[in-house]
Order: C-alpha cells, then sequence, then structure tokens
C-alpha cells in the first residue's frame, strides 16, 4: 500500500502538463498555481530558458580577417587568440607567454577587445534601466506590480510618499557625472515630478561615499537632488520639505 502512494506521489511529480498561455511544461504539482499567475508571461527560469534558445541575428565582423561570430565574447576570445597572442608569441618567441603576462600585469598590454564609446555608453543606460526583480540582492522587494524597490530605505520612503498622496516614480535612467575624467552614471531613488527634484535616501555611509558623484551629476544634468539620511525618513521632515 506504501509503495502504491510512493509511485502515484513520483507520479504526480515528475508529470507535466503544458500551459495554454506560455506553452511552458509545468509539472502536475505545481501547474495550478502556474496557471493562476502567468498570464502569458510565463515564469521567470521559463523567460531565461528561451533566451538561450532564441536565435541571434548581430553579427560581430573580426576586423583583422574575414571570420564572423555571433557574440562579442566569441570575437574577444578570437582576437586575444589568433591574433594578439600569436603576434606576441611569433614577437618574443619560446618565452613568449611568460613576457606577455608580465606586459599585461604591468598594464603594457590588453588583450580584451574595448567596446566602442558609443557601445559603452548604450550598456551603460541599459544597465540603468534593467529591473532587479531577480539579482542577487535579496533586499529587493516588489512594491507594486512592476515597480522593484531595492532597499527598506526606498520601502519606508514610498509608503510615507504615497500617504502624503505625492506622486513619484522610481528612476531608471542613469545621469552622468564626472570620476576624475571617467563617465559614470548615477541613479537617484525617487522623481517627484510636481515639484521637478529627486529624493535620495542613503545610510550615513553612502552619504558621504556618493557625496561627489551626486554633485558632479546636479551640475552636470541640471537637476535637483535631495538625500534623505535615516533620521530624516519621516512624514513631518518630507511634509516640511515639500508640502
Amino acid at each position: 500500500m506504501r509503495l502504491g502512494l510512493c509511485i502515484n506521489t513520483i507520479m504526480k511529480t515528475i508529470t507535466k502538463k503544458s500551459c495554454p498561455d506560455c506553452n511552458a511544461n509545468i509539472s502536475a504539482q505545481n501547474y495550478k498555481r502556474h496557471v493562476t499567475v502567468c498570464g502569458g508571461k510565463g515564469t521567470f527560469l521559463h523567460k531565461e530558458e528561451l533566451k538561450k534558445h532564441q536565435v541571434k541575428n548581430t553579427i560581430y565582423n573580426c576586423g583583422l580577417c574575414s571570420k564572423q561570430f555571433t557574440t562579442a565574447q566569441a570575437l574577444s576570445g578570437h582576437t586575444q587568440r589568433s591574433h594578439i597572442l600569436k603576434d606576441k608569441q611569433k614577437e618574443y618567441g619560446k618565452k613568449g607567454n611568460e613576457i606577455l603576462a608580465k606586459m599585461v600585469e604591468r598594464g603594457e598590454v590588453n588583450l580584451s577587445h574595448p567596446h566602442t564609446a558609443e557601445m559603452k555608453d548604450y550598456l551603460s543606460v541599459k544597465a540603468c534601466e534593467r529591473l532587479a526583480k531577480h539579482s542577487k540582492y535579496s533586499k529587493n522587494t516588489e512594491y507594486k506590480p512592476g515597480i522593484i524597490l531595492e532597499s527598506s530605505f526606498e520601502v519606508r520612503t514610498a509608503i510615507i510618499l504615497d500617504s502624503l498622496d505625492i506622486q513619484w516614480i522610481k528612476v531608471r535612467k542613469g545621469y552622468v557625472w564626472d570620476d576624475n575624467g571617467k563617465t559614470r552614471r548615477y541613479i537617484p531613488d525617487f522623481y517627484l515630478p510636481d515639484y521637478n527634484i529627486f529624493l535620495d535616501p542613503k545610510n550615513d555611509y553612502l552619504i558621504k561615499k556618493d557625496k561627489k558623484k551626486i554633485d558632479s551629476a546636479m551640475l552636470l544634468n541640471n537637476i535637483k537632488v535631495v538625500v534623505l539620511a535615516d533620521n530624516q525618513i519621516s512624514e513631518t521632515f518630507i511634509k516640511d520639505l515639500l508640502l
């Protein structure tokens, strides 16, 4: 009798059904729950699985030979192995690898395939826009459908703004700032469209660490950012600040 129950349990677990909305194969045990929340969008794991099988149309051409690659990583590896390394090995003979390793360590040779300035800017913008719902950071909270808050400070601020009926937008656009000649991007947390200012709640350590970044971003982008310390994330302080 027990053997029969075990077999039935195993069969329920391994039997899979196809979701009518996203066509994902779901185990019978999780099928009902999946269909309830899917809505045709599929699960995160299913989306990731689909990405692996998507046909990539982008072609990366090697500028030193006629070979083509489907990813930038493959092109970079080819450039290192077939061009940079081989050329240096021929130049330095038997000790080519040893000499080349020391040159890389000293920063005299760069084996990477660097992005263009335009590509760097594009990747920077995309990184700023990317939602972090499934990232490694455990403090991320889906405050509202599609709105991800990334710290308890942000959640507290959002609750206060809602209680005061102040419209806010979770910022995903990065604003450039000057890091000793290098262009980087800074992302404040909240934008208040009715007041045209940004709120950025931070702990004491980040307030000191990010001061240069925030000052530079405000100057270069002509924006106003109000940094909120822990003791300023209160209804009284925000009301006095805005109302």
